[in-house]
């Protein structure tokens, strides 16, 4: 399981900043997993940004939680990258995320 330091904490809020993800809503989605995945996604990057890395319970459980949703978000990548290698427009979907959340 991912887990976060300061320094990927840092680097989350970077890519929160930096980052334009395709919403679900933006894109047609060609497969229902693709929809799955980017909401997954927007929900992990969105986790990721409410963690500030102070000490704390409440800090202690976002990162549990984004721990466990950015790990099933990389799964679903993972999977539809395989499955959809061939399928373009399922690629140009991927693409924002590739960077995130492929291994």
């Amino acid at each position: 399981m991912m887990k976060f330091s300061t320094r990927s904490i840092l680097l989350g809020l970077f890519f929160v900043v930096t980052m334009e993800p395709v919403s679900a809503d933006q894109v047609k989605p060609v497969a229902p997993a693709l929809q799955r995945f980017i909401e997954s996604a927007d929900r992990c990057i969105h986790l990721s940004g409410e963690i500030s890395g102070e000490p704390g319970k409440e800090q202690e459980r976002l990162i549990r939680q984004a721990n466990r949703l950015c790990e099933a978000a990389r799964r679903q990548f993972q999977q539809l990258d395989r499955q959809a290698r061939n399928d373009a427009k399922i690629q140009a979907a991927l693409e924002p995320y590739r960077e995130d959340f492929s291994e």
